[in-house]
């Protein structure tokens, strides 16, 4: 039985780690770029860079091929290029988790009248009933 719950855990949490490569080809340049810099232990690039990198990678290598990994990049590239910053910097974790709790914080925010239910009245209510009689023979 314990065995059966480690291997769901296992099965459960697998989708989350294969979901994000932090050492990818292209990134290692400008990881090594940062480390001669000394910028610090958790370098920000900016989307300019890592799309830099990226192209500067992929120029004589094929991108068609199957599970190269270029149509991944692309789709990660066109969800974040919304969530930079000016500088074209990403959010780092705490600045998505402080968004986070903002939306969730429930102190000044307009409650919507539909949904609250004291304040919902159906229409027509009195007026609106059927009655139902057999037929006179």
């Amino acid at each position: 039985m314990k065995s059966i719950y480690i291997l769901g855990l296992f099965l459960l949490s697998a989708p989350l780690s294969a979901q994000y490569i932090q050492d990818t080809p292209w990134m290692e340049e400008l990881n090594s770029k940062s480390a001669l810099s000394a910028k610090g232990d958790n370098p920000q690039f900016s989307m300019d860079e890592i799309s830099a990198a990226f192209d500067a990678y992929w120029q004589d290598k094929d991108r068609f091929a199957k599970g190269s990994g270029y149509k991944p990049y692309k789709r990660w590239e066109n969800y974040w290029q919304y969530f930079a910053d000016a500088n074209g910097y990403l959010p780092s974790a705490k600045q998505l988790w402080q968004a986070w709790e903002n939306k969730m914080d429930p102190i000044g925010k307009v409650i919507n009248p539909v949904i609250v239910g004291h304040l919902w009245v159906p229409f027509l209510r009195e007026s609106f009933r059927v009655s139902y009689r057999e037929p006179e023979e």
